[in-house]
């Protein structure tokens, strides 16, 4: 099986979840016929700060997946009404902390994947979250401020730093070594909770864009694009094997050989 596929086959999984939900409800409804679901879901325009206060909130329910998915699926399915508003979001939960606390694939990139996935698919599906996750690897986090903190006090000041990863190990842990708060703390939790907002508004916004004819942006950053010239399926070089990855390279491949000549 091929990257591409595996990968398009993972994305799908929950939304084939959701999907086969949807279609169990028709015709299920007390006293006669329910209101006929779709998919993908039609999609609502979202207020994008509505969308992260709900999502920060979220996320103290039921974890960083959650709460991204909730905050975006939950406020459109709030437009749509039944049977949309009985999808049950709370599968979303096993994606808490890099996927049951494994510090894999961060959990607002897995829920904001999977929100895209409700309303898109092929490639507007793969553009919009190749979008997502270049985002996040690249940009300083959070950089979202709640209402009413529920971690720390009014007005504390929240460090940001750049992950330079979709994984949730490395995301924290490059938190934590900036800020010099440790991860189990009040003021990490916190921190999740805004970068929650973060991505989900992100998320929302371009939804809300690709409505239309759709121009993909951000896909990956130029180390993997670097990386990848060499790397990539198709293009593996003299005894070097290809990578199965869109991810920065360089954040775990800090001696990778390229690196190394230029060095000398």
């Amino acid at each position: 099986m091929s990257h591409e596929v595996f990968r398009r086959e993972f994305i799908g999984l929950g939304c084939t979840a959701g999907a086969l939900w949807l279609g169990a409800r028709v015709g299920s409804a007390e006293g006669g016929q329910a209101p006929a679901a779709s998919y993908p879901w039609p999609y609502r325009q979202l207020d994008v700060r509505k969308v992260q206060e709900r999502a920060y909130r979220s996320y103290s329910k039921a974890g960083c997946m959650f709460g991204v998915f909730e905050a975006i699926a939950g406020s459109v399915a709030d437009q749509l009404g039944r049977p949309y508003t009985e999808f049950p979001f709370e599968l979303s939960a096993y994606g808490g902390g890099g996927v049951a606390s494994w510090g894999t694939l961060c959990g607002t990139c897995n829920g904001a994947a999977m929100a895209i996935g409700l309303f898109h698919q092929g490639q507007n599906r793969t553009a919009l979250i190749n979008e997502v996750l270049a985002w996040y690897e690249a940009e300083r986090l959070p950089a979202f401020t709640p209402d009413a903190p529920s971690k720390v006090p009014a007005g504390f000041a929240m460090p940001s730093s750049r992950a330079d990863s979709v994984l949730c190990h490395v995301s924290i842990s490059r938190w934590s070594g900036t800020s010099g708060y440790a991860s189990f703390s009040p003021e990490r939790l916190e921190r999740c909770g805004r970068v929650v907002a973060d991505v989900a508004g992100y998320a929302a916004g371009l939804l809300n864009k690709a409505r239309g004819a759709y121009t993909p942006g951000r896909t990956i950053s130029d180390t993997a694009t670097g990386c990848l010239s060499c790397h990539a399926q198709g293009k593996q070089a003299p005894n070097e094997p290809e990578a199965v990855s869109r991810m920065s390279c360089t954040t775990c491949h800090e001696k990778a050989h390229h690196q190394e000549k230029k060095k000398q």
